[in-house]
């Protein structure tokens, strides 16, 4: 996803020099795409923050930003 894409979400960065400067989980090296693709893949919330060592909530509020920004730009 574009960068843009990510600029309005709380728990969701980008640092220059941290994976390129691509979106990440505030506070990790996580690209909040794998996020999404892990949901893709099937991966519950709870089973995607234990394999990224994230927090459940960031997790749960990073798919629900995606969810309701796409919504909106369908619309």
């Amino acid at each position: 996803m574009e960068p843009d894409f990510w600029k309005d979400c709380p728990v969701v960065e980008a640092v220059p020099g941290r994976l390129g400067g691509r979106p990440v989980v505030k506070d990790s090296r996580v690209a909040a795409d794998t996020i999404l693709e892990a949901e893709e893949l099937g991966e519950t919330a709870e089973e995607t923050a234990y394999n990224y060592g994230l927090n459940l909530q960031d997790v749960i509020d990073i798919r629900s930003y995606a969810h309701h920004r796409n919504a909106a730009l369908a619309s």
